[in-house]
């Protein structure tokens, strides 16, 4: 909670710089799957990750729920970086097509995010996985809901 509350009392501008420096944590997700942040401006966010054998699948490539996780966490970041205030964000739909399978020998995988649509309450963002020659992995888009602030009133 002290990342949260952290994070919540910051301008867009300063959790961009916290984000791309590394200054603020790694959420456990991006621990267990060895994602980094390569770029971060407002409304787009590039997240990198190293294909591995940890991350396969039982048919010896990247599982499927990998490229989703850090394609979905590569949107929220998009959508998030590109509201005036910081607020509490929630994935509402996440759409993925997988075009090709992730060789575990593939090397990096570069997830390029930009937001869509930024309103009040909603929102909007796009992603590709792709490697380090602009191969195409997979695309996908998602939705957000913009909620309350959770510390308010705490």
């Amino acid at each position: 909670m002290v990342t949260l509350q952290r994070v919540m009392g910051m301008s867009r501008e300063q959790f961009l710089e916290e984000f791309a420096s590394g200054g603020i944590p790694k959420p456990p997700i991006g621990e267990l799957l060895g994602f980094e942040a390569l770029e971060a401006e407002p409304g787009r966010v590039v997240l990198g990750f190293r294909t591995a054998e940890y991350l396969a699948n039982p048919f010896g490539v990247v599982a499927g729920g990998v490229a989703a996780t850090v394609m979905d966490a590569a949107m929220w970041m998009a959508f998030y970086s590109s509201l005036a205030e910081q607020k509490l964000v929630s994935t509402t739909e996440l759409n993925i097509h997988y075009v090709k399978h992730i060789p575990v020998s593939v090397g990096t995988i570069r997830v390029e995010a930009r937001a869509l649509h930024v309103g009040r309450m909603t929102g909007t963002a796009e992603s590709r996985a792709v490697d380090e020659n602009g191969k195409l992995y997979a695309h996908a888009t998602a939705g957000f809901v913009v909620a309350v602030d959770p510390t308010a009133g705490a």
